[in-house]
C-alpha cells in the first residue's frame, strides 16, 4: 500500500519542538518531510528559544544552523526574525522564528 501524500499550505513547528532533535541526520530528515508535505508556495514556520544559554561556552548559533539546513534540503526564501516580530535576527537572539518556502 502506498502512502497517500497530503499537502499543506503551512507547516508550523511550535515551541522549540525542532530543537528536541539532536542529530543532524534527524533534523535533515524532518525538514525533508516537512518540505515533502508542503504544497508549492507553502511555508514552514519554526519558533525556537534557547533557554539559559551559558555565557562561558562558545554560543552555538542554532538559528544559523536552522537557516543553513532549510536551504540545504531545498527550501527557498529562507529567513529568520527576532522573537515574534518582523525585526531581523540579532547576534544575541535567544528567541527567534525561522521561515522557508517550497518552490
Amino acid at each position: 500500500m502506498s502512502e497517500q501524500r497530503i499537502e499543506y499550505r503551512t507547516v508550523i513547528v511550535p515551541s522549540s519542538s525542532f530543537l528536541q532533535l539532536t542529530g543532524i541526520d534527524d533534523k535533515r530528515r524532518a525538514l525533508q518531510r516537512f518540505l515533502h508535505h508542503l504544497e508549492s508556495g507553502g511555508t514552514l514556520s519554526m519558533s525556537m528559544r534557547v533557554l539559559d544559554p551559558d555565557p562561558a561556552e562558545e554560543q552555538f548559533r542554532i538559528e544559523a544552523e536552522a537557516l543553513v539546513l532549510l536551504d540545504d534540503v531545498g527550501f527557498v526564501d529562507v529567513y529568520g526574525v527576532h522573537d515574534f516580530t518582523d525585526q531581523p535576527l540579532r547576534d544575541d537572539d535567544t528567541s527567534f522564528v525561522v521561515f522557508g518556502s517550497k518552490a
